[in-house]
């Protein structure tokens, strides 16, 4: 049966998944899945809901063996979302695990209030719900490019919820788990560094940008600082050692108006500690 597909536009929103159902049968319901789609960009970022917080943690050079094999198993990535009259694909710029030999590719349809999304390229079944608290406007999002390293960045925010993904600085093996990468690594400090990909989630408002959910959880509860001016970008966070670190960004792609919503006056960059 021929489902229709829906719009692009109409996909603009946060999307969390309820359920997924994988070629084997079994399910998962639990999987904290959060996916916010601007026009074109998209963030998305999946953790166990039994995941330890770490809020022990100060930084990625804290983690030991057994932390690292435990963040291991989050997924996430950012990138280009986009359809072919047939297919939707989301192009990933960004992954936190290493990149399969499969495109990310499926049809989506609707059935009620349930978005349906089967896999073109690998067979699951994916139910996900628009979460109606999440307003479209205003919508800002960016891809960016570090100019010295080459490290890719995406930065989107749709009304009050902002999501952040930073590439990590040495790509992954592909083909492995992230889980499997880590075990194999020759040392902690090199397992360490294959988790160096950040995909945060938080709430923007004009108190700042507060974290509430990240790949890297020892961020949670702290203020996330982006100041958008024309053509470059400046993020602060903390080196893999928690000094701080400014990373200066270049402009590679606009949707919105990132300027008003991360410039000097856009009042959601401000760091109240």
């Amino acid at each position: 049966m021929k489902h229709k597909a829906p719009a692009l536009a109409e996909m603009v929103g946060m999307w969390r998944r309820s359920l997924i159902i994988h070629a084997d049968g079994s399910r998962d319901a639990t999987t904290q899945v959060r996916w916010l789609q601007a026009q074109r960009l998209c963030v998305d970022l999946r953790q166990d809901a039994q995941l330890p917080d770490f809020m022990h943690l100060d930084c990625l050079d804290d983690l030991g063996p057994a932390d690292c094999a435990q963040l291991a198993g989050q997924q996430g990535f950012a990138g280009h979302f986009g359809f072919d009259a047939e297919y939707f694909q989301w192009q990933r710029l960004i992954d936190f695990q290493p990149r399969g030999p499969f495109a990310d590719a499926g049809r989506l349809w609707w059935e009620g209030e349930n978005l349906i999304e089967t896999g073109r390229d690998v067979p699951y079944v994916e139910y996900w719900q628009r979460d109606p608290t999440v307003v479209t406007r205003p919508l800002a999002a960016m891809q960016l490019r570090d100019p010295h390293t080459g490290t890719r960045g995406v930065a989107l925010l749709l009304g009050t919820v902002f999501m952040f993904a930073r590439d990590r600085p040495s790509a992954l093996p592909a083909g492995a788990s992230l889980l499997e990468c880590v075990a194999g690594a020759g040392s902690l400090a090199q397992a360490r560094g294959m988790l160096d990909c950040e995909i945060t989630l938080g709430s923007a408002g004009s108190g700042g940008n507060l974290i509430l959910a990240s790949t890297h959880p020892w961020r949670v509860s702290e203020y996330f600082m982006i100041e958008c001016n024309g053509s470059t970008v400046t993020t602060q966070d903390v080196d893999p050692a928690g000094k701080r670190l400014t990373r200066r960004w270049e402009v590679i792609e606009t949707e919105g108006d990132p300027t008003s919503a991360w410039g000097p006056a856009g009042g959601q960059r401000v760091d109240p500690t």
